[in-house]
């Protein structure tokens, strides 16, 4: 398997549906409520990548950066929204990603939740979604996550999502003038449990 088997858009009308969540691909009409929830002093210090302030121009750049990527498998990157009475994607509450490698079949996940919907275990059915993507459709075999020390939210996360903890890259990350350990987390693909929340 390569990324070139993916570079036709064979997933444009996709869409992961959870018990409350619908999981869409991510638009330019995005960008305000991108930046509106990533402009976050919070959200920022979970994050090694993410600016702040963060602008409608950093949302517009990461935009079509991860369009781009997906056009050519590098990336999968789902907007997370609260459907709606009809079912229907609504409301934009976060984001959950993956970047598949496919000559060691494998992708990282990552994640990140407006704060004012933290707390209510969207993020945990959002990456549920998402780990079965990775494992159902796109047939890979292993995917693995990190955060940074001291994120216990996250960890809850990936252990939620049965992820079993693998060990700490010390001060792996610098950020801020700090290093910050990495904790590291994976699931195989027969270690995936896919009734948990996808319907």
């Amino acid at each position: 398997m390569t990324s070139n088997e993916y570079m036709v858009d064979s997933y444009s009308d996709l869409i992961l549906n959870t018990d409350r969540l619908a999981m869409r691909w991510f638009s330019m009409d995005d960008a305000p409520r991108v930046a509106e929830i990533c402009n976050n002093a919070n959200l920022y210090r979970t994050l090694l990548l993410l600016p702040f302030p963060y602008l409608i121009s950093d949302a517009e750049t990461w935009l079509k950066s991860q369009y781009e990527g997906r056009l050519c498998g590098k990336m999968y990157d789902f907007a997370a929204t609260i459907k709606n009475d009809a079912g229907d994607p609504g409301l934009l509450i976060g984001c959950v990603g993956i970047k598949p490698d496919y000559v060691h079949n494998n992708a990282s996940i990552g994640f990140w939740f407006d704060e004012a919907h933290w707390g209510n275990g969207y993020c945990t059915e959002a990456a549920h979604a998402v780990l079965r993507f990775a494992f159902k459709t796109l047939g890979l075999h292993r995917v693995f996550a990190g955060h940074f020390a001291g994120n216990e939210a996250s960890a809850r996360v990936q252990k939620k999502i049965g992820m079993s903890f693998e060990g700490v890259q010390r001060e792996h990350f610098r950020k801020n003038n700090e290093y910050i350990d990495d904790c590291m987390y994976s699931i195989l693909e027969n270690e995936f449990d896919e009734n948990m929340y996808t319907r």
